[in-house]
């Protein structure tokens, strides 16, 4: 009966260091993951800051750009005088109805935006959106 005995505490002592080491296992894959998402947590609180800051500055660029509108052209401004330049085409249509139209065709060509907005007389702006607008309609 004795070495029963003693077996039977082997088998406990065993079993209990077994599950003291699972346990402590677990203890440090817990730590390790808590510094990951800690890492994770400071690389997305940067990028949300950044975002913010963008988002500011979109904010503000879009104020200039409705105030400009509103406003009107500015009489120096190069694009107006291209624009005004070109002869209108004799059509019904409006002389910016066939840029837009030229500009769309152009971009659907692969036609580098910069290149649409100078030829074209549009804004860089308008080219980029529309060019955006046309690579969004592709992929739905």
């Amino acid at each position: 009966m004795r070495s029963d005995l003693w077996q039977l505490v082997l088998v406990d002592a065993l079993f209990l260091c077994l599950a003291g080491g699972l346990a402590l296992w677990m203890r440090a894959l817990l730590r390790v993951q808590r510094v990951e998402l800690g890492v994770q947590l400071k690389e997305l609180e940067a990028q949300s800051r950044r975002l913010e800051r963008l988002q500011v500055r979109l904010e503000t660029a879009c104020g200039r750009l409705e105030r400009k509108t509103a406003t009107g052209p500015a009489e120096g401004d190069p694009a107006v005088r291209r624009a005004e330049s070109r002869p209108s085409s004799g059509s019904g249509k409006s002389a910016g109805d066939d840029r837009y139209q030229q500009a769309w065709r152009r971009l659907g060509q692969g036609e580098p935006a910069a290149a649409v907005a100078r030829h074209l007389g549009l804004g860089m702006a308008e080219v980029e959106l529309m060019g955006r607008i046309q690579r969004y309609r592709q992929q739905t």
